[in-house]
């Protein structure tokens, strides 16, 4: 069982699986350091039962632990029972155990079994090892924050130091990093050599994560990660991991002035719809016509519907809109245009905080816009109260927006097809919501008119993704 800690015929308790798992973490840090295979056996009725495994990411190690250490069944057996019975470290040719103790009365309860892969480790660094992986298994036993013990790439540097700080060990990786500031080998070196710190710049910690600092050496940004190795005030070992964060940290940036241009972008669209907004509500005062002033009004709606996706993009870091938002401003904007002064409405939107695109948004924000103004103007004559709900879902088939009102229904000319011919409002619903976003519109009478609104997972590309060009589909 590759992640597991239930192996057949091993009853573990609650306590001893916890000290398993805890242990656990140290594993993607020990596989690299050491370029071997780790794996976790809890003794079972007749022999072992593998219950983690975890392999180096520094160096090539077939999936089969054994054939990673070169071990053969018989030699791994005869490795995890020595180290169970003895209740010490046992060693091989080709791989070492290390027993568990119980938290209870220190009998073993598993073995750790570190099966070496090829690469050149240095002869005294690897005869180091075993010592190093030892007290970093036993360093697992307190509760420890994943991240510190994570895996690191073939290109992060990796320095082991003795408790004199002195370095017994670098990777190429490293040596490649200090070279590039004229320094030579790190073997012998102290981490406190001023020849290694001087081109320190600049030195930063986050709060969260004490054990990684970042440096400006040079023209170099490196992220720094120390994991020491004591016990109680003695330390015995300090292995720090390098890596060279520059092109990556410059890709941030990058990303995060793309993300406040684009949001500067959506905030003077958002301006100028405003201001086309403002120039139609200047004619529609001045046209004598009562139907030019009605045309006017719908534009007007319309437009606003759009600035407000593009002004909850403007406040956002991602181009994505929350749907249960958009649907709440989007009908209260419609309402405050709309509804008769006086009338009552109660607005309600619930289900699951669904997110879309930007692309989806302009096309939804205008179809829920079209809805609401429909549900307005004609579901509550007579009335001095009425009720709009929103609901958001996801099925296998897709997303799923629903709006209901409590008004006097649907005309039945329009659920037979005959309203998306006359009625502007529903034909560009069913061209957005069909056409446009490949989904599928059902209205129907139920305690006044329902709409479901389906939209598929996977959106139709027509030559790629392209951004919106007005067009409604028809």
């Amino acid at each position: 069982m590759a992640n597991g800690y239930a192996a057949e015929g091993a009853a573990l308790s609650a306590m001893q699986s916890e000290l398993l798992k805890r242990i656990r973490v140290t594993f993607p840090l020990l596989a690299d350091i050491s370029h071997s295979s780790v794996a976790l056996y809890v003794p079972e009725r007749g022999g072992f039962a593998l219950a983690a495994l975890e392999r180096p990411r520094t160096v090539y190690a077939p999936a089969d632990p054994l054939a990673a250490g070169r071990l053969s069944d018989a030699e791994r057996d005869r490795l995890l029972t020595e180290a169970i019975v003895s209740r010490a470290e046992a060693r091989g040719e080709a791989g070492c155990a290390f027993p568990v103790p119980g938290p209870a009365d220190g009998s073993p309860i598993a073995v750790v079994l570190l099966c070496p892969s090829e690469g050149d480790l240095g002869a005294a660094y690897r005869g180091k090892l075993p010592q190093i992986a030892g007290m970093l298994i036993k360093q697992g036993r307190r509760l420890l924050p994943d991240e510190q013990y994570r895996h690191i790439s073939a290109s992060d540097g990796i320095i082991v130091a003795d408790g004199s700080e002195r370095i017994l060990f670098a990777n190429t990786a490293a040596q490649r990093i200090y070279h590039v500031l004229g320094i030579g080998s790190l073997a012998g070196r102290r981490l406190s050599d001023p020849r290694l710190t001087q081109y320190v710049r600049r030195e930063t910690v986050e709060r969260e994560r004490p054990w990684e600092r970042e440096l400006l050496v040079g023209n170099m940004l490196l992220a720094l990660r120390e994991i020491p190795l004591a016990e109680g005030p003695a330390l015995h070992w300090r292995i720090v991991i390098l890596s060279d964060v520059t092109e990556l940290r410059e890709k941030e940036q990058k990303i995060r002035m793309q993300g406040l241009l684009l949001r500067e972008v959506h905030h003077r669209v958002k301006n100028n719809l405003q201001m086309v907004a403002s120039l139609l509500r200047m004619q529609a005062r001045r046209s004598g016509s009562e139907e030019t002033r009605d045309a006017l009004a719908e534009s007007i709606r319309r437009v606003a519907a759009v600035s407000a996706v593009h002004e909850m993009l403007s406040r956002q870091n991602g181009g994505e809109i929350h749907i249960l938002e958009l649907a709440d401003s989007l009908i209260d904007l419609v309402a405050r245009g709309m509804a008769s002064p006086g009338f009552a409405l109660s607005i309600s939107s619930e289900g699951e905080d669904i997110v879309l695109p930007s692309g989806q948004a302009d096309h939804i924000a205008l179809a829920l816009s079209e809805l609401a103004s429909n549900a307005i103007e004609h579901a509550f004559a007579g009335r001095t109260a009425g009720r709009i709900s929103f609901t958001a879902s996801e099925t296998r088939e897709g997303v799923v927006l629903e709006m209901s009102d409590d008004g006097i229904g649907i005309p039945e000319k329009a659920l037979s097809g005959e309203g998306f011919r006359t009625s502007l409002g529903l034909k560009i619903v069913r061209g957005l919501v069909e056409d446009d976003l490949g989904g599928s519109l059902a209205i129907e009478n139920r305690f006044g008119t329902h709409i479901k609104i389906l939209l598929p997972r996977e959106q139709p590309k027509k030559g790629g993704e392209q951004p919106w060009d007005g067009s409604f589909g028809f």
